[in-house]
């Protein structure tokens, strides 16, 4: 039999090899035959591919197929390359919730607790706060006639980090660098040692229980708990509350209430004024007006400010001095004062 060598195609009378123009695909075009010629075989098709250059992903079952089913004068792709693939991008893994919703959580019982909304995520100094999952390469591809395909390598994307953070030597994990209350926004990864909260401490934030120190440019409701590592700062006002602080704690406004709430600091407390609370200070307690009826303990001095700044009810222990203008008052509120306690 004759073959006919043509641009991209290889022909005999009764088979044609057409190899695309991007040379992903190769077909085969068997033509009817006559009375007197023989059958077409495998081995004759396989020749003519390799004369049009098809040198890889020939689908000999493709080819079986057409030879013993007399497929005639219908193309079929009897080769196909192999296209080249993107790698994947690097990616990251995150050690907290970067879920921004904050709704209150139900437990197994259906109970839900509205002040535990976990709207603080606490780190410590060193603790991995992303991992980095590398890129892939990309998949080198080959055409039917044999020509390599450079695959694109997947893209190293950089960590994204913000204030108190480092990126490991190795390159694979961020770091906290301090400890705090860790904030994630667009990507961005930071660790704040002061965590400001627009607004008052209520439902829609929940308790606190933070590392690092919290501004609250509002007030903290009544009935909420809040622990804080560092200093605590408040705008507003405090209301029957449960404090716990591991520094000192700044009230702009007063704290008062029911009589329910108790506020705790390693170093100082002031406050505007307070009325019926506890207050228990590892250094001074300093107040701008009056306190009512409170139960207040200082390890050093308890100072009331003001020409009429005043100590009325209750019970006041210093461990070294209590200074106020008045003390007591005319109706006979019986009121308390201890210098040099030792607690």
């Amino acid at each position: 039999m004759a073959t006919e060598a043509q641009t991209g195609t290889s022909t005999r009378p009764r088979i044609t090899i057409t190899v695309s123009k991007d040379a992903m695909s190769a077909s085969l075009l068997l033509r009817t035959p006559s009375e007197s010629e023989d059958d077409v075989t495998v081995a004759e098709i396989l020749e003519e591919l390799a004369n049009a250059g098809v040198q890889f992903g020939v689908d000999e079952g493709a080819i079986s197929k057409a030879v013993s089913e007399l497929i005639f004068n219908t193309p079929i792709t009897v080769a196909s390359g192999l296209k080249p693939e993107k790698g994947v991008n690097s990616s990251f893994v995150y050690s907290f919730n970067t879920d921004a919703d904050h709704r209150p959580k139900e437990d197994e019982d259906g109970n839900i607790d509205y002040k535990a909304i976990n709207f603080i995520q606490n780190v410590e100094k060193g603790s991995v706060l992303v991992t980095k999952v590398p890129p892939t390469p990309g998949r080198t591809g080959m055409t039917v006639l044999g020509k390599e395909l450079a695959g694109i390598d997947g893209r190293d994307l950089p960590f994204k980090n913000g204030a108190n953070t480092k990126v490991s030597d190795d390159g694979t994990t961020l770091l906290a660098t301090a400890s705090g209350a860790v904030q994630y926004s667009y990507g961005t990864v930071a660790v704040k040692d002061v965590l400001t909260i627009s607004g008052d401490v209520d439902h829609s934030v929940g308790n606190i229980d933070c590392l690092g120190s919290v501004k609250v440019t509002g007030s903290i409701m009544a009935g909420f708990t809040v622990r804080v590592d560092g200093d605590l700062e408040v705008n507003g006002n405090i209301q029957d509350c449960n404090i716990e602080v591991g520094g000192s704690i700044y009230v702009k406004g007063g704290f008062f209430g029911e009589g329910k709430g108790m506020m705790m600091a390693g170093g100082d407390i002031t406050v505007k004024f307070a009325e019926g609370q506890r207050m228990i200070a590892g250094h001074d307690v300093n107040i701008g007006g009056e306190i009512i009826n409170c139960q207040v303990l200082a390890k050093e001095h308890v100072t009331i400010k003001g020409k009429r700044g005043k100590i009325v009810g209750g019970e006041v222990k210093a461990g070294k001095k209590i200074r106020a203008a008045i003390l007591g008052s005319d109706a006979g509120t019986p009121t308390h004062l201890t210098v040099g306690y030792d607690h």
